[in-house]
């Protein structure tokens, strides 16, 4: 009986030892073409020549050349360095294998790979046993989805979470998108880049041939392709002429809804939006409306030859309607308030300054057709000659015009191998987007 149970013990500790690298396990040769070695047994240090193979547990070690401290239980390994555990491949010139620590420390160049995911960097770690790996200098991270260069990295094998920082630049190869952070945290079960510091994210519509450009204190990007941008401080956005700024946002490219809080301002061209919050529909990447919710106040400077005179339109809601790149409505909703200068042929022809529960503003061909005062209507119109000279007091309250418009910044350069890719391109010119239309 207790020869059988010694019989079962070993068989177990052998199958054990197999699978899982035991914390007391020597590094033992496999195979060598030549060694020279002293000392005795348990003792000494031997150098191994021509096809060394090395193992420890379930860790195998290949190389040109080893020297081997079994007192230390280390290997300093040389040329064409390969570490395999299960399906992850560590490869390097040189490296050092701690058998006590399961450490393999590689430099002048390593590369980790696991399945469809490849690490390179100019030097590195892997643990066996916490099957961690850490990167650093010229880091680039390829796998399915993404591309990514920074100056360092960690890699789980356990929760396949890439922490990268300094000079972080990654390319989403599903979505066309480009992204730059000081740190990035890369999640792809969850298809989730957290983006920390200086974050900044290009994003191209292929079949608009167009690019939106958003930069926050903190951006996250969850999904693949068309995924959903979230912006926490500082948060720039720019598509086209288009621009705004707000303390967060979010912005669904599937939709095409961004919705802009806490101290929102949106610029087209020579019109501002400001209000509490700021809600943008672009269905199909095609403007349909711009609503700013509370305290809603849209500010518009037609004539730069009266750069004072700035029409105003404000209510507890501001809706634009737009078709085609152009303003097809206006409406101001409760405690709706307007101030709007005329004129004929550049020459200042009065201002009408008005307040009613509503306006409504249409129209047609870029042209007002009418405008309407909705119930409790009170107000005049002034002519020229008690305005010049007075534009400055004809102001609403709240009003501020905003000289602070964001503008795209150029993308981000690797630094390390760039892939052959169709580049993000520039709107043009001539390309335009929706604006104020010019009153008759």
């Amino acid at each position: 009986m207790v020869m059988f149970l010694c019989c079962v013990l070993v068989a177990t500790s052998s199958l054990y030892s197999q699978t899982v690298v035991s914390t007391s396990a020597p590094i033992v040769l496999e195979w060598a073409d030549s060694l020279v070695g002293s000392g005795g047994p348990a003792g000494g240090i031997r150098e191994f020549f021509g096809n060394v193979r090395l193992r420890q547990g379930n860790v195998s070690v290949r190389c040109d050349r080893a020297i081997h401290d079994p007192a230390r239980n280390t290997a300093d390994l040389f040329g064409n360095v390969r570490v395999v555990q299960d399906a992850l491949i560590f490869e390097s010139p040189q490296a050092r294998y701690d058998g006590n620590a399961h450490l393999a420390t590689g430099t002048g160049g390593i590369s980790i790979r696991e399945n469809n995911r490849t690490v390179k960097a100019s030097s590195g770690t892997y643990s066996t046993t916490l099957r961690f790996a850490t990167f650093t200098g010229k880091v680039h991270a390829v796998d399915d989805t993404a591309l990514i260069w920074s100056d360092n990295a960690t890699y789980s094998r356990e929760s396949k979470q890439t922490h990268a920082w300094g000079n972080v630049v990654v390319w989403d190869t599903v979505g066309l998108s480009r992204l730059r952070a000081d740190s990035l945290l890369y999640h792809p079960r969850a298809s989730l880049y957290r983006l920390m510091g200086n974050a900044a994210c290009w994003d191209w519509d292929s079949t608009q041939a167009d690019t939106t450009y958003i930069i926050a204190d903190t951006l996250e990007r969850n999904g693949v392709g068309e995924a959903i941008l979230i912006g926490k401080g500082a948060v720039e956005f720019v598509h086209g002429p288009v621009a705004a700024r707000a303390d967060s946002m979010m912005y669904d490219q599937a939709t095409g809804k961004a919705s802009l809080v806490y101290d929102p301002v949106l610029w087209s061209n020579e019109m501002e939006l400001l209000a509490d919050t700021i809600q943008v529909r672009a269905p199909d990447q095609q403007l349909s409306t711009i609503t700013g919710i509370g305290h809603g106040m849209l500010v518009s400077r037609q004539d730069s030859l009266h750069p004072e005179r700035f029409d105003q339109i404000a209510g507890r809601l501001v809706r634009i309607d737009v078709a085609e790149d152009t303003v097809r409505q206006i409406t101001a909703i409760e405690n709706a308030r307007s101030i709007t200068f005329r004129y004929e042929e550049h020459r200042g022809e009065g201002v009408a300054v008005f307040t009613a529960d509503s306006i409504k503003a249409t129209f047609e061909h870029g042209e007002l057709t009418d405008v309407y005062w909705l119930t409790g209507v009170e107000g005049n119109h002034q002519p020229e000659h008690l305005v010049a000279g007075q534009e400055g007091v004809l102001r609403l309250p709240n009003f501020e015009w905003r000289l602070d418009k964001p503008i795209a910044q150029p993308l981000p350069i690797p630094d390390g191998p760039v892939p052959t890719r169709t580049p993000l391109r520039k709107k043009e010119n001539n390309e335009t987007a929706p604006r104020m239309p010019k009153k008759p």
